[in-house]
């Protein structure tokens, strides 16, 4: 899984597959529910791949416990039956679950047109090289600062810097897209600018 949009690349974090099964699909294990498996070399089995799993979950085994199993079972549940390409509005129970919101943010990201979708990655891509680019800048600089006790200065160049960056490269999306005619209101979506700094672009 990558880092989270305008994170350092040096933050990626591992992979993670979910398969909701609603059928009996491991019979050997008539007690389990929630199956993960990691990646291990065919030949050297002592040889595995931490960062990356496979999870399988068998809906009909599943049976909640406690209080707390049963809330999270019934935001899944409901997650899975209430979201979809109508939704409009979202339960503020349903995003009450860091996880279940973060379900919900996917699906609403899964709506976006083709284009949306490249001028979001490509502005959260540009975020993410900024903050790598600055994250070794200051590191360095932090180095030197402590040598010659500039090391507020160094923590509020990299502020500014960070925002400047962020602006520009929010006015770079924000040509790009209206170039292709994309609507005011999804650039103002995409970029976070005002009307008003739209406007003074054209």
């Amino acid at each position: 899984m990558p880092a989270d949009r305008g994170e350092k690349y040096s933050e990626l974090k591992p992979v993670y597959t979910l398969s909701l099964v609603n059928d009996i699909a491991f019979p050997e294990l008539p007690d389990d529910f929630y199956h993960c498996y990691m990646m291990t070399h065919s030949k050297c089995k002592e040889y595995t791949i931490d960062d990356i799993e496979m999870i399988f979950v068998e809906l009909p085994k599943f049976k909640p416990n406690t209080v707390l199993d049963k809330k999270m079972a019934v935001l899944w549940l409901r997650f899975l039956t209430e979201i979809n390409e109508h939704t409009k509005e979202v339960d503020k129970e349903l995003l009450s679950d860091d996880n279940v919101a973060k379900a919900v943010s996917l699906v609403e990201e899964s709506a976006y047109s083709d284009a949306e979708l490249w001028a979001i990655d490509r502005y959260w891509d540009s975020v993410s090289r900024e903050r790598t680019a600055l994250s070794e800048k200051y590191l360095k600089g932090e180095a030197k600062g402590r040598e010659e006790g500039r090391a507020e200065g160094l923590a509020e160049g990299e502020k500014k810097g960070r925002e400047e960056g962020r602006k520009e490269q929010a006015y770079e999306i924000a040509r790009n897209l209206m170039a292709i005619h994309l609507p005011i209101e999804s650039i103002v979506k995409v970029t976070g600018l005002s009307d008003d700094e739209i406007a003074s672009l054209m």
